[in-house]
This record gives structure tokens, sequence and C-alpha cells, in this order.
């Protein structure tokens, strides 16, 4: 089996491995997924927070070693929570916009390492549960209005 992790702002998923096909959800930087088929220049994906499946071009695949992997998979991930933000990748000298809800597994004080690259990231984080703890009470507050 393949693994793969999302490195860009997005990629969107599409329902069929087309470029008219139906986008059906969008995977965020730092999120983690299995290939599950491949088929000309698509990849079958299935995230792996919620086992939703669909198809993203294969120029936009990224794949990580089942080691690391496992190692991002088993890690505290924190989200990202400020608008839009730019992460640098110290290794390539280079910056990746990425936006709300985006993760950042293993993160350690302001930085984290995915293969052999090493990110900065000086924005605001949220632990995943309390984002959603954030989100029920939101909703119960309207729900009372």
């Amino acid at each position: 089996m393949e693994f793969g992790i999302c490195l860009s702002s997005l990629i969107p998923v599409r329902f069929e491995p087309a470029h008219r096909s139906e986008m059906v959800t969008q995977v965020l930087f730092g999120e983690l997924y299995r290939v599950v088929e491949k088929e000309s220049s698509w990849v079958k994906i299935q995230l792996v927070y919620d086992n939703y499946e669909g198809w993203i071009q294969m120029l936009q695949a990224n794949y990580i070693d089942e080691a690391e992997f496992h190692r991002l998979a088993g890690s505290e991930t924190q989200m990202t929570n400020d608008l839009v933000q730019l992460l640098v990748n110290e290794t390539k000298n280079t910056m990746i916009p990425i936006l709300p809800g985006s993760s950042l597994p293993a993160l350690e004080g302001q930085r984290l390492t995915i293969g052999s690259d090493v990110y900065l990231y000086e924005g605001s984080v949220a632990d995943p549960t309390e984002l959603i703890n954030m989100t029920g009470a939101l909703r119960a507050l309207k729900i009372r209005q």
C-alpha cells in the first residue's frame, strides 16, 4: 500500500478521475491519505481523517513511506485557525499559504518535519478537539437564541 500527505494549500478531490467530474471535497495541507487505486493521470485516495474516498491528479500527489505515514498519523496534530498564514519550508526556502483547518502533524513549538523537509509555522493553532467542542458550543448558543 502507498501513502501520501497533502503538501499544497489544498487539493480538489473529484468523484471520478476526470477534470469535469464533480468536486466532492478538498484535501488541506497536512492531511494524510492512503492510495487506493491509480488510473492514467489520477490517484484514488482515502483520507485518514474520515475515510472519505475520491480522485486527485497524480501531479498533486505527494507520497511518503509507511514509517513516515505511521509517525505522522500517530502524532499529536494541531490545526491552523488563522484566516490565511504562510508556512515556510526552511529546507527548500519556499512558502506555502495555508488555510484555516489545515493540519500540522507532529508540530513541535513552531516547527514540523515531513520527510526530510522542515517547516516553520508562526501562526495560531488549536487542538482539533477544542475546535469541535467550540463548534458544538456555538451551535447550542445559536439554537437558544
